[in-house]
């Protein structure tokens, strides 16, 4: 494969479908691509940046190159995709093999690592290749292997102090970790015991003894936790921190504030039938919670008002809005009957699954027969950058549309108040329609496969769609016909490189193209190529 990457000329690129694939048509980046072992391989300029990862992809897919540094390449391999990933930016380095929470704004990692509310990092627990990022928790769980290995003094700012740390899990079994700073050095053995940090969204973690484990400390920010055969026993202890469990017997928890006055409560008795506690208790009127399971339960607050009957099936709540205005909900029973109203239009009415309206301030939804038939609208307003003083800054309203019509039809519509649009509709499994805000377009004709990823597009993609063109926002093209059979390329001049334009024909063994007055002729792949032009 190192072999004929080195054979493709500069600014061309070479098919030799199924089995391999090489574009070097954007400057100082060559991508290959083997889909009989499903793998991508990316590689670029090096970069020094205070960002660790920042996306699972390349550069050259997210529409960016990094700064060019003469004395390092950064190289992107995804194998066997979606499972396995190895990427090395500068001084850092990512090896894994993992299928689980890989959101498309965050590198994989030990679970808990992106614990936070990142509107960027996906929360959803279940394998995903291909679905954005949704709001908040974790970033991914490495569940067979993850190699980690990062020197921190690379980032600028920091000096010239080496400060290397690396971390190597092979999830549930063992975790390591070391470097030149004490705080980086940990193992732990399941399932006989050790130390881990940064592991479940805790700072540090020990533990030891078999079953997994008899006992096990965990250091928490302001406080320590204490386990004795997880999850039965446990106590806590710290500066404002105290409580205690015997599950399912008996449980208390109480944090005070700084000048000793309580700020929260909480207890049980034979859990999860009876547990109350009190929250706000430093506040001016204290939230109380009381729920007997599954019988009955209330919540009593200032904005919050709540009784439920049967968990989960009746339930009534008040509550207050921003401006003190009382909205209402009633589902009796869930999910079947539920009906909501308030101030402002705030309305809802959901037979389920025959039929359903919800309205509020900012957004919609309505279906029927769910989930046949489903629409959504949701806008939201966010502050534009400030032009001379505060009080000119604008407000634009970014905008999401969605309708669905399962299984065959479904289409989204994002708009970010900029006059950048992003448009996608399938009609599943005839054909998919993709225009991005960059300008960029992917049009496909037979698209079986019901989602949009990278990966798959590069692997697999091009053997399952009949016709597929794609237009890149720098105004090149790309036509792809018959499962991969025949194939247009055009390239517009960039700095680096001339005009391109390439023809493919039997799955590349007859290749013809174009470099700026160069022109080139490819038969039976392997084959020198013809070249012929140019200057002279």
């Amino acid at each position: 494969m190192l072999f004929l990457a080195s054979c493709v000329a500069e600014g061309t690129d070479y098919s030799a479908l199924p089995f391999v694939r090489i574009d070097r048509t954007t400057p100082e980046v060559t991508s290959v691509d083997v889909p009989p072992i499903l793998l991508t391989v990316d590689t670029y300029p090096s970069e020094k940046s205070e960002d660790l990862v920042k996306s699972e992809h390349p550069p050259a897919e997210r529409g960016e190159l990094a700064p060019s540094r003469e004395d390092a390449r950064d190289y992107y391999v995804r194998f066997p995709w979606p499972f396995g990933l190895w990427q090395r930016r500068g001084s850092h380095k990512v090896w894994s093999l993992t299928a689980f929470l890989l959101g498309n704004n965050g590198a994989p990692g030990p679970v808990g690592r992106s614990l936070d509310s990142d509107p960027e990092v996906s929360k959803n627990p279940f394998p995903t290749f291909a679905n954005d990022p949704e709001p908040g928790g974790v970033n991914s769980t490495p569940f067979v292997f993850w190699n980690h290995e990062i020197d921190h003094s690379d980032h600028p700012g920091r000096g010239d102090e080496r400060d290397r740390d690396q971390d190597i899990h092979l999830w549930p079994f063992f975790v390591y970790g070391e470097g030149d700073r004490p705080e980086h050095d940990y193992f732990a053995l399941a399932p006989f015991g050790g130390t881990s940090r940064s592991l479940l969204g805790k700072e540090q973690i020990t533990w030891f003894g078999f079953p997994y484990p008899i006992y096990a400390k965990v250091k928490d920010r302001s406080y320590d936790s204490h386990h004795v055969l997880f999850p039965f026993i446990n106590w806590v202890d710290g500066p404002r921190n105290s409580g205690f469990r015997v599950l399912p017997f008996y449980g208390h928890y109480e944090r005070t504030g700084l000048k000793g006055n309580k700020i929260y409560e909480r207890n049980f008795v034979l859990w999860p039938f009876l547990t109350w506690s009190t929250t706000g208790m430093n506040e001016e009127a204290p939230t109380d919670t009381f729920f007997l399971f599954p019988f009955y339960g209330h919540i009593r607050g200032p904005r919050l008002g709540q009784r439920t009957f049967l968990w989960p099936f009746f339930r009534y709540t008040v509550f207050l809005d921003g401006l003190g205005r009382e909205n209402w909900e009633l589902r009796a029973p869930f999910p079947f009957f539920q009906v909501a109203s308030g101030p402002d239009g705030r309305y809802k009415f959901d037979l389920w699954p025959l039929f359903g309206i919800k309205e509020r301030p900012g957004y919609t939804r309505h279906f029927f027969l769910w989930p046949i038939w489903r629409y959504e609208n949701l806008r939201s307003q966010r502050s534009g950058p400030i032009v001379g003083d505060l009080a000119s800054r604008a407000r634009t309203e970014r905008t999401f549309t969605g309708t669905w019509l399962m299984p065959f039809f479904w289409r989204t519509h994002v708009s970010d108040g900029q006059g950048r649009e992003e448009h996608k509709w399938r009609a599943w499994p005839f054909m998919h329609y993709r225009s991005y805000k960059d300008g960029s377009l992917d049009v496909g004709g037979l698209s079986p496969w019901w989602f949009d990823d990278d990966g798959w597009s590069r692997t697999l993609g091009r053997f399952f769609t009949l016709y597929r063109y794609q237009r890149g926002r720098d105004g090149s093209s790309e036509h792809d016909a018959l499962l991969g059979l025949l194939s247009v390329r055009s390239r517009p001049a960039v700095e680096g490189r001339a005009e391109y334009e390439r023809a493919s024909f039997l799955f590349g063994a007859v290749q013809f193209r174009t470099l700026g007055e160069e022109k080139g002729l490819r038969l039976l792949w392997l084959l020198p190529e013809l070249t012929w032009g140019g200057a002279q």
